[in-house]
C-alpha cells in the first residue's frame, strides 16, 4: 500500500511479486517499469496515475468516482472485467503497435477516454467506451479468441484525422454515437449502429463486412463511402453529402431515408435500392439497379 498524501508524488521503478498493489493517495503517481500484481487498487489521486510499462494483473480497480487521471501505455493484459470510474480521464496507448487487453471486458464512460493502439476484450465479453478522443490510428475488438465476438458501443468519436476500425465479430453488436473527421473502417459485426450524424468533409467509411445491417441513422458528411459485395444491408436514414464517386457494392440491399447528395456519382446495382427521399449527383452518372420507392422522389 502506498500513502504519500495528496500533496507528494509517488515514483516506482517497477512492481513483481506483489498480490495487491494500493494506491491510496499521492498529487501523482508513475510506475516506470513493469507491473505484475494479483490486483492493482487506485483508490484517490491528485492529479494522475501513471503506467508507462506493462501491467499484469487480474483485478484492476480504479475506485470512486474521483478526477484523478488514469494512462496505461504499456501493452497491458488484465484478466477480470474492468470499469473505470475515475473522472479525470483514461489513456490507454501510446503506440499504434500497443496492444491493451482486457480480457473480461471494459467499461470507461465515466470521462473522455484517449486510445492509440489495439483495445481488445475477449468475444463474449462487452467493450463500452464513452466519449473518445483519438490519438492515432486505434482498433477496438470484442472478438479475441472467440469470433462470435461481443458488443461494442462508443460514444462521440473525435478523430483529429486518425483512423478508427472496429470488429465486434460475425455476432457482436456494434454502437456509436457519432463521428468527426473519423477514417472509419468497419471489419466486423452482427450490426452495427451509428446514431448521430458522422461530420467533417475529410471524413471516410469503409464498410468490409456485417451480418446484417449497417445503420447509419444521423446526418453523414464524408469523403467517401465504401462498401464490399458482402451479404449486409446499408441504411442511409439522415441528410447526407458523400464526396467522390460511390459505388455500393454490399449485396443485402440499400435504404436512402433522407435527401443525399453523391457529389461525384452513384452507382447501386449490387442489390435493391429503396429510396424514401431526394438523391442527386452533381457531377456524375446515377445508375440503380431495382428500385423500390417508399415515396415521392427526386433523382
Amino acid at each position: 500500500t502506498l500513502d504519500a498524501g495528496d500533496a507528494d508524488p509517488i515514483s516506482i521503478g517497477s512492481v513483481a511479486g506483489v498480490e495487491t498493489l494500493t494506491i491510496t493517495d499521492s498529487s501523482t503517481t508513475a510506475v516506470a517499469g513493469a507491473t505484475s500484481a494479483t490486483a492493482v487498487t487506485i483508490t484517490d489521486t491528485t492529479s494522475s496515475v501513471t503506467f508507462n510499462g506493462p501491467v499484469t494483473a487480474t483485478n484492476l480497480n480504479a475506485a470512486g468516482a474521483q478526477a484523478y487521471a488514469v494512462t496505461m501505455t504499456g501493452g497491458d493484459t488484465i484478466t477480470s472485467a474492468v470499469t473505470f470510474t475515475n473522472t479525470g480521464g483514461v489513456t490507454l496507448g501510446d503506440a499504434t503497435s500497443d496492444i491493451t487487453t482486457f480480457l473480461g471486458g471494459l467499461t470507461s464512460t465515466a470521462s473522455t477516454t484517449t486510445t492509440e493502439g489495439t483495445i481488445r476484450v475477449s468475444g463474449g465479453n462487452s467493450l463500452t467506451i464513452g466519449d473518445v478522443t483519438l490519438a492515432a490510428a486505434t482498433k477496438y475488438e470484442t472478438n479475441l479468441s472467440a469470433p462470435g465476438g461481443g458488443s461494442l458501443t462508443v460514444g462521440n468519436v473525435t478523430g483529429a484525422g486518425n483512423a478508427l476500425e472496429i470488429n465486434a465479430g460475425t455476432a457482436g453488436t456494434a454502437t456509436i454515437t457519432s463521428m468527426d473527421e473519423v477514417l472509419f473502417t468497419l471489419a466486423n459485426s452482427g450490426n452495427t449502429t451509428v446514431t448521430a450524424a458522422i461530420t467533417d468533409a475529410t471524413s471516410t467509411l469503409a464498410l468490409l463486412d456485417t451480418t446484417g445491417v449497417v445503420t447509419l441513422a444521423g446526418n453523414v458528411t464524408a469523403l467517401s463511402l465504401t462498401t464490399t459485395s458482402e451479404g449486409y444491408s446499408l441504411v442511409l436514414g439522415g441528410t447526407n453529402n458523400i464526396d467522390g464517386t460511390t459505388t455500393l457494392n454490399n449485396v443485402g440491399g440499400v435504404t436512402i431515408n433522407g435527401t443525399t447528395i453523391f457529389d461525384d456519382g452513384l452507382t447501386s446495382t449490387a442489390s435493391a435500392t429503396t429510396l424514401g427521399a431526394d438523391v442527386t449527383a452533381n457531377n456524375g452518372s446515377m445508375s440503380l439497379g431495382d428500385v423500390t420507392l417508399t415515396a415521392g422522389v427526386q433523382l
